[in-house]
């Protein structure tokens, strides 16, 4: 069976990607997919590598909007081909000009993007997601957790918060940066500018950056990971207008597949994706709140791998392969 999983344009899928969640995710699902005996080929930005075995349709690299419809440009000629499409892209183009056995995922909260979808096989990442889609957009669609992730060894934490995330309002790293302030706590920033972000916002941010808060910038993938997995916790702060959120979140996932802890403000599908305390997330209101989590963190190694064999049921990328069999196998 031949598929063809379909990335945003932004940037090439590397095994050194930088701060690229959706291109590194749909890596992870071409190498697993094709290790379980599909036949892959991957429409992703120039200078793409993968597995040896997958095919790569070369697209140039844009943005959401330009970037997405010059890349269908190039392998629009080829969508017949193929048993099933899996589409990770954010403008859907071939699925709504085109009847095709595909699937599409959406990646933001309805609320705050009403962009084009597709009339048909279109996935939410998180009942949250779903219920905004059906309000805001009058869209049915499914649920299927697509996030995936490798899952090291546990580590011992040390003494420092990690915060990841782009430099913008919403995101939460100049919320990051006051709290941590506040609280007196040491933490790295990791996290570049995206298309069209706001320079001037990120230059205000590493200028308030002393004290134990450090901005690292754009990392390497393995250079996240790294510093990741010995955080104390993962704090994620993010600060979007009222009754809006995030409809799921790739590094939330990364720091749960690491045994890390969550400390995040409860806004969008958090508390549904995350659930409770028990699994490592701590889900605030306040800043106040925020800091009293954060100084009461739990380090022990025993609850990190607690995390991370909770984590691995939902999102190891085996685990997410067994169960997207059933979903290609309803795609045809």
């Amino acid at each position: 069976m031949n598929i063809l999983i379909i990335a945003p344009s932004i940037y090439p899928v590397t095994p050194e990607n930088r701060y690229a969640g959706i291109e590194k995710l749909c890596g992870y699902w071409a190498n697993g997919l094709h290790e379980r005996g599909y036949q892959v080929t991957l429409a992703a930005g120039k200078g793409t590598r993968v597995s040896s075995g997958i095919e790569v349709i070369e697209t140039p690299l844009g943005d959401f909007n330009n970037g997405e419809k010059n890349a269908y440009f190039i392998y629009r000629p080829r969508l017949r081909e193929f048993s099933a499409i899996l589409d990770f892209s954010h403008s859907h183009i071939g699925m709504r000009e085109n009847k095709l056995p595909a699937v599409c995922w959406i990646w933001h909260d309805p609320a705050l993007q009403r962009v084009d979808l597709p009339s048909y096989g279109v996935q939410s990442l998180s009942d949250w997601q779903k219920r905004r889609l059906q309000l805001f957009q009058g869209k049915l669609s499914s649920i299927f957790d697509c996030h995936c992730g490798p899952t090291p060894e546990v580590k011992e934490a040390s003494d420092y918060f990690v915060f990841i995330g782009r430099p913008t309002p919403t995101k939460g790293m100049m919320q990051a940066v006051d709290i941590c302030h506040a609280g007196g706590f040491k933490c790295y920033l990791i996290g570049g500018l995206g298309v069209n972000d706001d320079v001037r916002y990120m230059e205000t941010i590493k200028a308030k950056c002393n004290n134990g808060v450090e901005y690292l910038g754009s990392v390497s993938d393995e250079a996240k990971i790294e510093i990741l997995g010995s955080a104390r916790a993962l704090i994620y702060p993010i600060s979007y207008p009222p009754h809006t959120g995030e409809a799921h979140s790739h590094k939330t996932v990364d720091a749960c597949l690491q045994g890390v802890p969550l400390i995040a403000y409860n806004q969008g599908a958090l508390h549904e994706v995350f659930g409770s305390t028990s699994n490592g997330c701590q889900l605030v209101l306040k800043q106040d709140d925020f800091i009293k989590r954060m100084e009461g963190v739990c380090t022990g190694i025993e609850y990190r791998q607690h995390i991370q064999a909770w984590a691995s049921e939902r999102w190891s990328i085996p685990k997410v392969m067994d169960r997207a069999k059933e979903l290609i196998r309803q795609v045809r």
